[in-house]
């Protein structure tokens, strides 16, 4: 009954206070720590919630929930589109302030525990103050904010790295006795990898299934129950296996975005996100003393001083270093530097564990938030000036640093892209990292999930002696079958550098040879390091050792075949459940074959609209038109290799073309050209907003918007464009482009890099 009644007190406060905030242009959140503050135990004679373990119980079922519709809106796919560029820009930005905030805990003298708490509690900004002041703002267009807006997306991942990096470490400071780490985080960055691949992957191909039987019958209801039970229960493995539940909650969450059930689920406990997000930060608020906020208030404002400008620095730092421009640069900084929800998540895992951590870290998570909060519109309203600022006080020998440093990069992207063998290895090796990952994970869990298993069946009173044979073979073939699926990956790794690195000439056979042979010694020797190194099993000697050594073998050539088509099924499954795509026949060419007959294979999807979707490959003319063929087409999963000239193309078809570079180039063009229908709404997941600055030595100055034909050759709209101050909106066919104008267009992704580049490139009228 105090559990209920706890309950409605949070509850109603917490809506009651949001709803105040949120008038005054403030933030809910903020609302809900309030009212915790107000109605905690250190606030009397209004202390309607007095029990601290009610109150740690509603914070664990808040953060549970939470944690799990942030990683809904975090799925695999979305991540791949934000592009590297930006994942190593979140990476730097960590890795810049999280430093930078470790000497600042050095100065003030804090434990190495209280160091690390206090540093992880800045490195992420609040992605739901940001995403509200952009759109006040109505920035959300703007280059800079777009890059702003996946960071935030990035910085999810980075936050739950840091919970489970500081769940590992608190308990090792735990068990030595005092605030110092005891353990680096190698180790725990291994056991966090192998983990979430074995995770994600056992989810991704079975979850879907489960899901689907539900979906079949209708029952979604049944649904949205089990989903909210797996929920919990993820986060019972995860506390179970040593990380934070929160992991749990996260994994499981971007495993269901990946599937066509993620909006219904969403849609259907989207009051129950709002529910357990307002009682997980009213909680936060109820653990913080008034009393504390008063003693702390200059270290809560002199953290703020220095929070501020270092999370500038370190973002600027990070977005030059990336290839962003410097006004870009600097006005993407100036939007990140609200902290938020994550803050307080860090500080409470921190101040809970008892392990030499401070109370006012609370205090200080609140106050930097509420500061940040208030002083980040202000510094997106005038970040252009302050951009401008920067840049005009930036000494010349900077500038021409940048500048070159700018130059250089895009040289480098551009060969990078050009390069025949990382094409032909890039999804080889991202496969392999993923085998390798998994194979440690199946190793270092399996005994913990025996365990959980045996205590499983002897409470149920069933017979457990046969059960450990059984496990353990399955286990075996498991690794097995992983084992064969990474010696097939390195040979053709090893077949396909030795291709590359042996040239031509008498000599050249005999050095692939060589070459080849040592790759392939090398990954046999790091195989067999691995298991060795995580086996399960204590061994009780090197004989033990041989005779699964001998074992394994015995079994591989028996059933070799069999394990091929195992892993050929596994990989094909989880190529179709992560990206939706199969294994392609370009990774059958060596760069040989590319160099020898100078020919490339490009990929091209059909657009929804594409003007020769429902016409045949023959109705076309690929071949007489522009001289190159479609080797390959990928439709919803399935591979059609060497399809025949009467097979007809839908939209949403990958197609793999064959022929010389200048050959292809045209044929894209032609064959990603869509029919625009009336009434066509483009979809805001797909396409966006975005303002672009023309280049100054752009060869397209001078010409008309009808001359240039930007839709047909860029796949953009151009819907505005900014000139001398003024916005001209919906310009005219017969509207110039001028030096310094900024073009508001509207497009995807992958259509605005592509207009980038097109109009710094000399080319003919569309």
């Amino acid at each position: 009954m105090d559990l209920l009644q706890d309950f409605a007190v949070v509850l109603v406060f917490a809506g009651a206070a949001g709803l105040l905030f949120r008038r005054c242009g403030l933030s809910a959140i903020v609302g809900y720590l309030v009212a915790g503050m107000i109605i905690g135990p250190y606030t009397p004679p209004f202390s309607l919630v007095e029990n601290k373990d009610s109150v740690e119980q509603l914070s664990q079922f808040g953060l549970v929930f939470l944690m799990f519709f942030v990683g809904l809106e975090l799925s695999l796919a979305r991540i791949r589109t934000l592009g590297f560029s930006l994942v190593w820009a979140t990476a730097l930005l960590a890795w810049l302030v999280f430093n930078l905030c470790q000497c600042f805990a050095w100065l003030m003298g804090w434990s190495q525990v209280a160091s690390f708490v206090f540093a992880s509690m800045f490195v992420v900004s609040s992605s739901a103050i940001i995403s509200k002041m952009l759109l006040e703002s109505r920035l959300s267009h703007e280059r800079y904010a777009q890059n702003a807006l996946g960071i935030t997306i990035l910085e999810d991942v980075v936050v739950i790295i840091l919970m489970t990096l500081l769940s590992s470490q608190i308990q090792l400071a735990g068990l030595a006795g005092h605030g110092d780490l005891a353990s680096g985080p190698a180790r725990t960055l291994g056991l966090f990898a192998g983990f979430v691949v074995l995770t994600v992957v056992v989810g991704v191909l079975f979850l879907p299934k489960i899901l689907q039987r539900f979906d079949r019958s209708g029952d979604m209801d049944l649904k949205i129950i089990i989903v909210g039970g797996m929920v919990f229960a993820a986060a019972v493995v995860t506390g179970r296996v040593g990380f934070s539940s929160a992991l749990g909650a996260f994994l499981f969450g971007v495993i269901v975005s990946g599937t066509s059930f993620k909006h219904k689920i969403e849609k259907s406990l989207v009051g129950t996100q709002d529910l357990f997000s307002a009682v997980f930060f009213a909680s936060i608020g109820m653990m913080i003393d008034l009393r504390t906020v008063h003693q702390h208030l200059w270290l809560v404002l002199g953290v703020t001083a220095f929070i501020v400008p270092a999370r500038i620095l370190a973002g600027a730092v990070s977005f030059l270093l990336t290839g962003s421009d410097l006004k870009t640069a600097v006005r993407t900084a100036l939007i990140l530097t609200p902290i938020g929800e994550f803050s307080y998540i860090l500080a409470q895992q921190g101040v809970n564990a008892g392990v030499g951590v401070p109370d006012y870290f609370y205090v200080i998570a609140v106050g930097t938030s509420i500061l940040t909060s208030i002083l980040a519109p202000l510094l997106v309203r005038h970040s252009e000036k302050i951009a401008e600022c920067v840049a005009g006080r930036l000494p010349r020998f900077l500038q021409k640093f940048l500048g070159a440093y700018q130059f250089w990069l895009r040289e480098m992207t551009h060969k990078q892209e050009q390069i025949v063998w990382w094409k032909l290895t890039a999804s080889r090796l991202g496969q392999l990292s993923v085998e390798v990952l998994l194979l440690a994970g199946v190793l270092m869990y399996s005994a913990t999930l025996q365990h959980g298993l045996r205590q499983l069946l002897e409470r149920a009173a069933l017979d457990f002696s046969f059960s450990p044979y059984l496990y353990w073979t399955v286990v075996g073939v498991a690794v097995l079958a992983l084992i064969v699926a990474i010696w097939r990956n390195i040979g053709a790794l090893g077949a396909i550098y030795a291709d590359t690195c042996a040239g031509h000439g008498q000599q050249a056979r005999r050095l692939r040879q060589v070459i080849e042979l040592a790759i392939q010694t090398v990954g046999a020797v790091g195989l067999l390091w691995l298991v060795w190194a995580l086996f399960p099993v204590p061994l009780a000697g090197p004989w033990t050792g041989g005779a699964v050594a001998v074992i394994a073998v015995v079994f591989a050539a028996l059933f070799w075949r069999r394990l091929i088509q195992w892993h050929s099924q596994f990989q094909y499954s989880l190529n179709r459940a992560l990206t939706g795509a199969a294994p392609s026949l370009s990774s059958t060419v060596t760069p040989r074959q590319s160099e020898f007959w100078r020919v490339q294979l490009a990929e091209c999807v059909l657009p929804d609209h594409a003007a020769c979707r429902l016409r045949t490959i023959a109705a076309l003319g690929l071949r007489p038109r522009f001289g190159c063929a479609i080797v390959e087409i990928e439709r919803h999963g399935e591979i059609i290799t060497n399809p025949p000239p009467d097979t007809l193309l839908f939209a949403g078809d990958k197609l793999l073309l064959f022929g010389a570079d200048r050959q292809i180039k045209p044929a894209l063009d032609f064959l990603q050209t869509e029919e625009e229908p009336a009434g066509r709404q483009a979809s805001i997941s797909e396409s966006k907003l975005t303002t672009v600055d023309l280049p100054p030595d752009s060869p397209k100055l001078g010409r008309s918007l009808a001359d240039l034909g930007i839709f047909a050759q860029t796949g953009v709209q151009v819907l505005g464009v900014e000139r001398d101050g003024q916005a001209i909106l919906n310009p005219a066919a017969g509207q110039q482009l001028k030096a310094g104008d900024k073009l508001l267009v509207l497009g995807t992704a992958e259509q605005g890099k592509k207009f980038r580049r097109w109009l710094s490139e000399p080319g003919q009228a569309g």
